[in-house]
């Protein structure tokens, strides 16, 4: 019997020791989770802070936004701001625009590699900007109707437009602020200042070489727009670029005015030495018989143009305004292509 008890007394102990240790082993356990849990709340805070880092907070018409730092696939929503963005040396993975402003000469050879989204009336297919895959959307305040949308495909920045009545310089020095590109935009600018004041310059020397030497010759871009004969007036695009190469536009007569439609029969009231017209409504003026008392079509001072070049609103339309200046005043240039470089 005596060997029976002692078979059994191991029995107990070994059952006390493996409880024990099965506690202990709980209690590693708890104790490891603790800490793994504290590892990667840790990571996770980490992480998030890596990420804030990694995103800028930028000010725009519709609040603030928080955008990447360095974003690879850009798309541009607006009509204006792909040539901005171009110039700075950015290349978006997509722009919309009309099929117009898609074929203005300076922008041909630039977006060869870059998917074109179609607008029509200034709609356009938003599915189409989601494809792409974009990590930062940027437009204009003119497209506050379709912002929710667009923010739901990616962080989007609309920049002022109306808000800074349509000024083309602004609205490029807030492009280069998004992207942290101002260096690049005083350099463009500078560049564009210096073609201009070499016009300003070569008008002088020919008024100084006219009869009348006070007089500043009175130019003006044209266009039919909605069956009107139109006219951009100073505070307008092409208003500027011609005011900063010393000819005169027509002066706005109410604030943020743009243009200034007129009716045909007062075309020769038009005291304009100089219309810079655009090519697609040549055809209907010449239809009518007063269009050829214009002051201009008297003195052969009618020169076609392009209404994506001389409505562009961007850095790269300017100079491509100004080369037309330089051709058609006369006067020779020799400059580089404009560039981020």
């Amino acid at each position: 019997m005596g060997i029976l008890i002692k078979k059994h007394q191991p029995t107990r102990i070994t059952i006390r020791s493996f409880v024990g240790l099965f506690f202990i082993s709980l209690l590693g356990f708890f104790l490891i989770s603790a800490c793994s849990s504290h590892i990667n709340e840790s990571a996770t805070n980490s992480t998030l802070r890596d990420i804030a880092v990694e995103c800028r907070v930028v000010q725009h018409a519709m609040g603030e936004t928080c955008i990447p730092v360095d974003p690879q696939r850009i798309v541009t929503v607006d009509s204006f701001n792909s040539g901005n963005i171009l110039a700075l040396g950015i290349k978006p993975v997509g722009i919309v625009g009309s099929k117009e402003y898609l074929d203005a000469p300076y922008l041909k050879d630039r977006i060869q590699e870059i998917e074109t989204i179609p607008s029509v009336n200034g709609e356009f297919s938003i599915e189409k900007v989601l494809s792409l895959k974009p990590d930062l959307i940027v437009g204009l305040s003119y497209n506050q109707s379709i912002y929710q949308q667009l923010s739901h495909i990616a962080p989007t920045v609309l920049l002022p437009w109306a808000e800074i009545s349509y000024d083309w310089k602004q609205n490029f020095k807030n492009v280069a602020e998004v992207f942290d590109k101002l260096e690049i935009f005083d350099k463009l600018m500078k560049d564009y200042e210096h073609r201009t004041e070499d016009l300003r310059q070569r008008l002088a020397n020919l008024q100084d070489n006219s009869s009348d030497k006070e007089q500043v010759l009175r130019a003006s871009y044209a266009s039919i727009h909605h069956g009107n004969f139109t006219l951009g007036l100073d505070d307008s695009f092409p208003g500027t670029v011609l005011k900063d190469s010393g000819l005169q536009p027509p002066p706005s007569q109410i604030a943020g005015s743009l243009s200034l439609p007129i009716s045909v029969e007062h075309l020769p009231e038009l005291d304009i030495d100089i219309i810079f017209l655009d090519e697609a409504g040549l055809e209907k003026l010449q239809r009518q018989p007063i269009w050829s008392k214009v002051k201009a079509v008297e003195q052969d001072r009618v020169y076609l143009i392009k209404n994506s070049v001389w409505w562009g609103y961007n850095i790269l339309a300017a100079h491509a305004l100004l080369d037309d200046l330089y051709k058609y005043l006369g006067f020779a240039e020799q400059r580089k292509n404009v560039s981020a470089q």
